[in-house]
């Protein structure tokens, strides 16, 4: 057959974490502190994808998913006697947290690939891809990416590449509403 498609289901987490340490004073005297601060995100998603080429070369991809982006934030503060090392406090604390994320995303590209590949990537001929997506929910911007490659040898074993891409998001929660919850900072 012609068309070719593919499904997709993803969970894929994320974890940072910050340390600090040093000695405070306090009204009781100077003690040790260490505190850890662990940011969770979780992206869970369903997708699908179905292409249909015009040529060996040339072929026209529509995908659509839906996101789920959710955030966790914790804090983890030891005090500790700075002469004996006994601990004196252990306090966990959940902190607050940006809403989660529900976004649904559509999209349309036209591809073009008659790239040779050697052993580790492409080596020799042109790519492009011309893609247009829309993204509604908790956020809602449009997405445009023009993504153009060539590769050339000019002698054997050398290969030279080249890229030219724009990759843009444009809307109301494009900048700074986007990239917020992204970026906790405490």
């Amino acid at each position: 057959h012609r068309w070719n498609w593919g499904a997709a289901l993803e969970q894929i987490p994320y974890r940072i974490g910050r340390f600090g340490a040093g000695l405070v004073d306090t009204p009781s005297g100077e003690v040790y502190v260490e505190s850890q601060l662990i940011q969770r995100q979780i992206n869970t998603g369903v997708a699908g994808m179905v292409a249909y080429p015009f040529s060996r070369a040339t072929r026209f991809e529509v995908q659509g998913g839906a996101h789920r982006i959710t955030f966790d934030t914790e804090r983890r503060t030891l005090t500790f006697d700075p002469f004996t090392g006994e601990l004196l406090s252990d306090i966990e604390e959940d902190l607050d947290d940006p809403d989660a994320l529900n976004l649904a995303e559509v999209s349309g590209a036209l591809v073009y690939d008659t790239s040779v590949f050697g052993v580790t990537g492409p080596i020799l001929g042109p790519r492009y891809r011309m893609e247009v997506g829309q993204t509604a929910g908790s956020l809602q911007f449009t997405t445009v990416l023009a993504d153009y490659r060539r590769y050339v040898i000019p002698f054997r074993p050398i290969t030279l590449a080249a890229r030219v891409m724009h990759y843009g998001r444009f809307g109301g929660d494009s900048e700074s509403d986007l990239l917020e919850p992204l970026f906790i900072a405490y």
